[in-house]
């Protein structure tokens, strides 16, 4: 079966579709990912630099939809009242 410059083209197009398809998966896996080390190195930078470890934790994070941390830092902020 001959190779046309049509077949060729196609061939060379969906290839490249199917590379940015892959990038695309792999940006959207990588930035959650990405998103939770700064905010680790964030905490860690804080505790270096003579902060309490929870209230970095809780300043940083905040209320990020974990619920562990949420009633942690709302526990700690009674207690210091």
């Amino acid at each position: 079966m001959p190779v046309t410059a049509e077949g060729k083209m196609m061939e060379t197009k969906s290839m490249i579709l199917w590379i940015c398809a892959a990038m695309l998966v792999a940006a959207l896996l990588a930035s959650p990912v990405a998103c939770t080390m700064h905010r680790q190195r964030l905490i860690a930078e804080a505790i270096k630099g003579g902060a309490d470890p929870l209230a970095a934790k809780c300043a940083i994070e905040g209320d990020n939809g974990d619920s562990r941390t949420s009633a942690l830092c709302m526990a700690t902020a009674m207690q210091k009242r």
